[in-house]
């Protein structure tokens, strides 16, 4: 279940998921390395998205850009419905992207009421190329809570591309986001009969309000 991720990442990771969306735009131009693209948005984490001026439909918009600039949401998109993508008309494949991006952001974006830079400290390790490829890295990063919680333990797996860095996956305790939408969508798609029901669910699940985090609404 989703909701097991979410917990297994626990507060401090949920929301520097959300914060990688900061500076990514600028950050994967400009860094050499994997860690570094991860390092440098990390340094103004939260600021452009918590920001109390923001209306939300502004919020929400900023999230769509970064999510765009930062993630290779094509290649994400296509992991997560894995066959069914392939079998899907290309109106499904642009209705799945548009209400997986509304999920991402009704589910994330509340996270900045509650969360501070301060909240936490952060140790980047240095991205390892997987087996075989040199255009694909894990970067392990620590997040330290400072109220004495345990840490949490992540890896980010990074693409370079010629335009920069973009992150693919992110995995906390060893829990895989991409892998668990993966398995819960399919879930979902076999139960409604498609692709399209798994669209018509979503879409019910984000105007519902349902994605929020708990204690998010009100």
């Amino acid at each position: 279940m989703i909701a097991l991720l979410f917990r297994a990442f626990g507060r401090s990771a949920a929301a520097a998921l959300v914060a990688s969306l900061s500076l990514v735009g600028a950050a994967s131009a400009q860094a050499e390395t994997p860690a570094e693209f991860l390092k440098d948005f990390s340094a103004t984490a939260l600021e452009r998205l918590s920001s109390n001026d923001l209306s939300d439909s502004e919020r929400n918009a900023r999230f769509e850009t970064l999510l765009e600039q930062g993630f290779d949401v094509p290649a994400v998109s296509q992991f997560i419905l894995a066959r069914y993508w392939r079998v899907a008309s290309e109106q499904e494949r642009e209705d799945f992207v548009a209400v997986f991006k509304d999920y991402l952001a009704q589910r994330f974006l509340p996270l900045f009421a509650s969360n501070q830079d301060s909240d936490f400290m952060l140790d980047f390790g240095q991205g390892n190329a997987l087996q075989g490829r040199d255009d694909l890295f894990d970067v392990p990063v620590v997040f330290r809570p400072r109220n004495g919680s345990e840490p949490v333990n992540t890896i980010w797996r990074v693409r370079q591309q010629d335009e920069g860095y973009k992150i693919l996956d992110v995995r906390a305790e060893g829990v895989s986001l991409a892998v668990t939408l993966r398995d819960e969508y399919a879930s979902v798609i076999r139960r409604q009969g498609g692709v399209e029901g798994l669209i018509q669910e979503l879409r019910r699940l984000v105007e519902s309000g349902q994605v929020a985090p708990a204690g998010s609404q009100g």
